[in-house]
């Protein structure tokens, strides 16, 4: 019989819970930051204090250092990090791209009838924001691997 505390099956919703309050607290963080940081299609109002974001992020960093004890005094592994940044924002610039050629005109005329004007709008959009997300793309891109 093991000398652990936690069945394997336990340690794993531990992981899982941990990993889930890192994630929703992390993006809570994030909703705070100060204006300069802010996206015009955001749906929430700038209305923290910077003291209120700097409480948020040093309860993040209380919470993470209790639940990496936790972790560590009940020797629960970890797994390696196996996901590349990287490849993350290149997939992410992949499927904005997608999105973005939904805006060109071909697409959009399936919400209904569209004008001269309306088509070279979305088209001059889609283009802008084609070579935008393009050129991240390509700033995020793994370097290539020799064969």
């Amino acid at each position: 019989m093991s000398d652990r505390l936690l069945q394997p099956n336990h340690e794993r919703r531990v992981l899982t819970t941990f990993r889930h309050v890192d994630e929703l607290i992390s993006e809570a963080v994030s909703r705070l930051e100060p204006a300069e940081s802010e996206s015009p299609l955001s749906e929430f109002v700038l209305d923290a204090q910077p003291q209120q974001h700097k409480a948020a992020v040093d309860s993040l960093s209380r919470l993470r250092a209790v639940m990496g004890r936790f972790l560590a005094s009940h020797q629960i592994a970890v797994p390696p990090r196996n996901v590349s940044a990287l490849w993350a924002a290149h997939s992410a610039c992949l499927h904005a791209k997608l999105s973005v050629e939904e805006l060109r005109a071909n697409s959009m005329r399936g919400c209904g009838k569209l004008t001269p004007e309306a088509e070279g709008e979305l088209e001059t959009l889609a283009t802008e924001l084609s070579e935008i997300l393009q050129k991240l793309s390509e700033s995020v891109a793994l370097p290539r691997q020799p064969h």
